[in-house]
């Protein structure tokens, strides 16, 4: 072989090494790759519209998770494809070199359509936006086509204030059950008498300007909840306020262009008066904080100046990210040490993401901007409604949310629960809550409901305290928030097509054809709510193993279920075969401290009468101390002997202090279950082959004491356990229920805790 021919060989050699070892690379990250960039959409293109470097530097922090490969099982499946393949190009290399160059310009021409594909679907979806503001402009002026009237003119109205926070969801709250004090004033102030605290209340988008767009405005014409926001006609509240003589001005601490103010340019076009805190366009390469204010400074300053306006809108900044640029520098420390001595994968799992020291850095900077926000509210509220003689009420809510413990902040690409639970507060001080009793007493029993509401009843309440009526009817807070809830939210044109989250476990069959991207949180706030109809029955957050998904699980749901495991003294909560990562089952009870919720304990080894035993005086402590939950379900598992002394006596002292159930075997039901319906007896009595004996025998022996009061099992012996339930006085707890059959289960009135079938992001 000549050497010029020998180089060209290596040469060609080493391009081919060089793609296949791309190769490992694309294999491990392409498939989520591919999955974010397909639930891309116009609502994500129009974040680019004259974006700031600053926040479009955020943005691609964010996006770790995307580019990261799978780890586990997947993992380790993906690189033995892969070594496979390097082998056979080994044995290319040494016996046919043609076929490899072959196949090496196979795979070169692979990777290029691939490219062309994927910038060809994002290339559409931005054209999508392009003229998303001229669409929107023309949809929301629109005014002349519905009657807006106010009942009674001569009344004098009360005094407005709307606080509007910025990625502020209600998981990171302390108001709301989050154990850290990161709201200790509006917690202080919901002992006052005319404190409201709305719970369940969910976002309408991700992102500011759609989710403002929804708030801030009233349906002109019919509805078709199947569209994008951009795409419905609507009437901006001010509008309606400014049409009826009630003059507003809009404060805003946010950018005066790009889509996070397309909502401002559109909503308070016809405000009697606006104001920025930045008077600069910002673009690609501007300074967005050149002349920034802090919340609280700014609208203070504004509120103070003598200013005299009906209604007033304070839009802030707080709570966007980077979390500890926009808070001053006294309150950008850690709060507390609260997650100080706890390990990484305790706090936010390790199945879906990959925690580090950077992640917990990004919650410590938020938690810290809550507190900002929360000290921000107060001294408004302080200043300029509590200590006024006025009829003054103040309404606070946030766009939508943000996911921190997940690291994906509020992309609607990667839509997480708490992106879309916020917070809606309303105060009425003393003058006016004297002075509109029925109105106050209608907001609060509004409140007491807890059913779901969205944000978009913000323009309802608005209305509902000014007595405006539109197109001759009277605002009905509690029809309008029933009806409400058929309609989807976070409806987007993505590359994929039309995606929205429902708010029904049933999606109605008669709107434009939407795939719903319900994550398995949401579908537990919806199973909840239907529950709370049916006596004694709780939904719970299944494998709630990490701090951040057992936050999420109380906030979706009033049950989480924790997998237990006793080594010695110390009750911890992991799932073998997973290493115990150090969270204490203590820990977990700390969180739910406050909370009306339950908890179902999947006790792993207590069939061991000393860990049985631990776990009992581990109860007891806790009882003692007044930090046990309300309602505790300890589950002992399939194997344990009900005929050993000292497991009857343990059962008898945590029967004294919980609910116990047994986990009946899977396997011995499953071949009773099969027989039964091999032999066309499925709906025979039970009692009539072996292995049906022998399933129903454990199960007596379990409950033969009385201490027992339950059976759990997964969703595949439901039939069984049907056939079970007029035999044997139980209880039953179910599990691994899918959302096509969620209904059915909960409607059937039969079961005591059910668990869904549940991929938490923060997974453990």
């Amino acid at each position: 072989m000549s050497i010029g021919s020998y180089a060209v060989q290596r040469k060609i050699r080493f391009k081919i090494v060089t793609l296949f070892l791309l190769s490992l690379l694309a294999i491990q990250i392409l498939p989520k790759v591919l999955n974010w960039i397909f639930a891309l959409g116009s609502d994500s293109f129009a974040e680019l519209n004259n974006i700031d470097i600053k926040d479009a530097w955020f943005y691609l922090t964010t996006l770790g998770t995307v580019f990261s490969p799978p780890g586990g099982l997947k993992s380790a499946l993906l690189i033995v494809e892969w070594v496979s393949m390097l082998i056979i190009l080994i044995l290319l290399f040494r016996y046919n070199s043609k076929i490899l160059v072959k196949l090496g310009n196979v795979s070169f021409y692979v990777i290029i359509s691939l490219i062309l594909i994927i910038t060809a679907k994002g290339y559409i979806a931005y054209a999508k936006n392009s003229d998303l503001y001229n669409e929107i402009s023309r949809n929301f002026a629109v005014g002349s086509d519905i009657t807006i009237i106010r009942s009674d003119v001569t009344t004098k109205a009360p005094d407005l204030i709307v606080y509007i926070g910025e990625s502020t969801s209600v998981l990171n709250m302390s108001l709301y059950g989050y154990p850290r004090e990161t709201t200790p004033n509006l917690s202080k102030l919901s002992k006052l008498d005319g404190f409201i605290k709305f719970d369940n209340v969910l976002s309408t988008h991700t992102h500011t300007s759609e989710s403002l767009l929804k708030a801030l405005s009233i349906p002109a014409g019919e509805r078709n909840p199947s569209k994008p926001i951009y795409k419905d006609k609507r009437v901006s509240i001010i509008d309606v306020l400014e049409s009826t003589g009630v003059e507003t001005l809009w404060v805003s601490n946010q950018n005066r262009s790009g889509a996070w103010n397309l909502a401002s340019s559109v909503i308070a076009k016809n405000a009697s008066n606006k104001l920025w805190s930045s008077h600069n366009i910002h673009g690609l390469f501007s300074n967005a904080n050149m002349n920034f204010q802090y919340d609280d400074v700014f609208f203070s300053d504004v509120l103070k100046s003598g200013i005299d306006y009906k209604v007033v809108f304070l839009h802030s900044k707080a709570g966007h990210g980077f979390y500890r640029d926009y808070i001053p520098p006294d309150f950008r420390g850690n709060i507390d040490a609260h997650y100080r001595d706890k390990s990484l994968s305790s706090i936010f799992g390790d199945k879906n993401i990959k925690p580090t020291l950077l992640l917990l850095d990004e919650v410590e900077a938020y938690d810290s901007s809550i507190k900002y926000i929360d000290y921000s509210l107060s001294k408004i509220l302080d200043e300029e409604v509590l200590n006024s003689n006025k009829e003054k009420i103040f309404i606070y809510f946030s766009d939508h949310g943000e996911s921190v413990f997940t690291d994906r902040g509020h992309d609607s690409s990667r839509f997480v629960f708490e992106m879309a639970t916020v917070p809606l507060v309303i105060v009425f001080n003393k003058a006016a809550k004297d002075k509109y009793p029925d109105k106050f007493n209608e907001l609060k029993k509004l409140s007491e409901d807890k059913q779901i509401l969205t944000l978009d009843i913000v323009s309802q309440i608005i209305n509902f305290i000014y007595d405006i009526n539109i197109n001759g009817t009277h605002t009905d807070l509690k029809s309008f928030a029933r009806n409400n809830i058929k309609n989807p939210i976070l409806v987007r044109d993505t590359v994929s097509g039309k995606t929205g989250v429902s708010l029904l476990l049933q999606p109605s069959k008669d709107t434009e054809a939407i795939t719903y991207i319900n994550n398995d949180s949401m579908n537990h706030l919806l199973a909840n709510q239907s529950a709370d109809k049916s006596e004694g029955t709780m939904i719970c957050h299944h494998r709630s193993n990490s701090i951040a998904s057992a936050l999420r699980g109380l906030l979706a749901s009033n049950c989480i279920e924790v997998d237990v495991v006793v080594n010695g003294d110390n009750v911890n909560t992991y799932h073998p075969p997973k290493k115990n990562h150090g969270l204490q089952l203590s820990t977990i009870f700390d969180l739910m401290i406050g909370r009306d919720s339950s908890v179902w304990l999947d006790s792993k080894n207590i069939d061991n009468p000393d860990a049985c035993n631990s776990l009992y005086y581990f109860l007891e402590d806790q009882s003692s101390k007044e930090k046990l939950p309300k309602n505790v379900l300890v589950e002992f598992p399939s194997n344990t002997d009900f005929s050993n002394d000292r497991i009857i006596e343990c059962s008898k002292r945590l029967s004294s202090i919980v609910d116990l159930a047994y986990y009946v075997p899977h396997d011995t039901g499953g071949i009773c279950l099969k027989e039964l319906k091999e032999n066309n007896m499925i709906h025979s009595v039970l009692v009539t082959n072996k292995s049906c004996l022998s399933f129903k025998d454990r199960i007596e022996m379990a409950i033969k004491n009385g201490y027992v009061t339950e059976i759990s099992f997964d969703f595949g012996l439901k039939d069984l356990a049907i056939l079970l339930k007029d035999k044997i006085d139980v209880r039953m707890d179910i599990w691994g229920v899918d959302r096509d059959n969620l209904s059915e289960i909960i409607d059937d009135n039969d079961y005591h805790m059910i668990l869904p079938i549940n991929y938490d992001v923060n997974f453990y």
